[in-house]
């Protein structure tokens, strides 16, 4: 039950008509308080709906919370946003990526753009890479050394 009203209340919110400042300090303080809802698995669960509008407006609903989370990081020193992996343990990572083959443009952009910003890998780790005997072209592969004495069990 918990779940449904936090819901309710983030799409009951999003449709609201406020203006100006309010506005501003309402968006600010709404994804910290669904988050101590528990609202992070029920927005990732509406992101398998068939209605586009409601799959846009939870898409923008974890936005807002990652966008939280990011400040959250910078601000604690560790720059770890705190809300990826609770919605990765939601399947929401899962479901979002699934989004970026949707029919609808915009589903798949804000799709695409929240994996590559907020779930992006780092960049890869040159020394993992082969060496490469330019002469010869072809790849070096370091031999891994085994124990003299063999392997003990």
């Amino acid at each position: 039950m918990k779940h449904q009203a936090c819901v309710l209340f983030y799409f009951s919110f999003h449709y609201l008509n406020i203006s100006g400042k309010c506005l501003e300090l309402a968006w600010s303080l709404a994804p910290r308080y669904l988050v101590s809802l528990g609202c992070i698995k029920p927005l990732c669960d509406l992101l398998t709906v068939m209605d586009s509008k409601i799959v846009q407006v939870a898409l923008n609903g974890l936005e807002n919370i990652l966008r939280l989370g990011e400040q959250e990081g910078k601000r604690s020193g560790s720059g770890v946003n705190p809300y990826c992996g609770l919605i990765e343990e939601a399947y929401g990572l899962d479901k979002i990526e699934f989004l970026q083959s949707h029919e609808n443009q915009e589903i798949y952009q804000k799709a695409f753009d929240l994996i590559e910003h907020y779930f992006g890998v780092e960049d890869d780790d040159s020394s993992l890479a082969p060496q490469v005997d330019e002469t010869q072209q072809q790849f070096i592969f370091q031999q891994p050394e085994a124990p003299m004495e063999g392997f003990q069990l």
